[in-house]
């Protein structure tokens, strides 16, 4: 150890400098701090949330099963209701319901109107039949009547004609040939040959196109609940 004053080396031990007596305490190599470790905290541990997952489980669960018992209890709803209306079997004693008329001209019409009888909900009904239940819903639905029209036979048409193949018929004069068609019906006991769109006794329709007309004219009923404004046939 040297001495700061004089320069001179004493032993590393010495308190004073064997020279000069200069203190040498303050020059001892002081003791190295011990190394310190700081205790890192461990984190704490997640909150557990399995409680919650559970939960959120139950509560899809529940959700799932109540669609579905909704889903079958509707199913069973609708299949229930198809059957009772299926099972509505009409007589010809009670008469035709003019609010079988739609459904009876859209079974016509998968078939585009010809037709030589049909089946409908237990009924047996011919194309001269058909004729006459169509043309007198349509003046009863214009009316706002609901009736049971009675149910008869009519021969069909001697000498059927008609002059045009195509026409654009407006609803004051569909419901006024229908009115015409039906009347000469119960007077004379069979369809007319012909059918005026304008004026009675024209032959504009034969008796085939107003068929189709008036099985156009219900069918759109059915689909929009209002007689049309104008039906085109042809």
């Amino acid at each position: 150890m040297f001495c700061p004053k004089c320069g001179h080396e004493n032993e590393p031990d010495s308190k004073f400098c064997e020279k000069c007596g200069t203190s040498l305490s303050n020059l001892a190599s002081p003791q190295k701090s011990k190394n310190t470790f700081t205790e890192k905290k461990s984190p704490s541990p997640p909150k557990n949330n399995d409680n919650a997952l559970i939960l959120v489980a139950l509560v899809g669960l529940v959700v799932v099963l109540g669609l579905a018992a909704g889903y079958l209890l509707n199913l069973n709803f609708m299949e229930d209701t198809a059957e009772n209306e299926s099972s509505t079997q009409l007589s010809e004693s009670s008469g035709f319901p003019v609010t079988e008329a739609p459904a009876l001209a859209s079974e016509i019409s998968r078939y585009d109107g010809k037709i030589s009888n049909i089946q409908y909900k237990g009924l047996n009904l011919d194309k001269n039949q058909c004729l006459y239940l169509m043309a007198r819903s349509i003046t009863l639905i214009d009316q706002g009547e609901k009736i049971n029209i009675p149910i008869r036979n009519y021969a069909g048409p001697a000498n059927p004609y008609g002059v045009l193949s195509s026409a654009n018929v407006a609803r004051v004069n569909y419901v006024d040939m229908a009115s015409r068609t039906y009347i000469w019906m119960d007077n004379n006991g069979q369809a007319p040959n012909y059918t005026g769109i304008y004026t009675p006794g024209s032959p504009d329709l034969s008796s085939d196109l107003t068929f189709k007309l008036f099985m156009k004219v219900l069918t759109q009923y059915k689909n929009t609940g209002k007689l049309p404004a104008t039906v085109f046939v042809s």
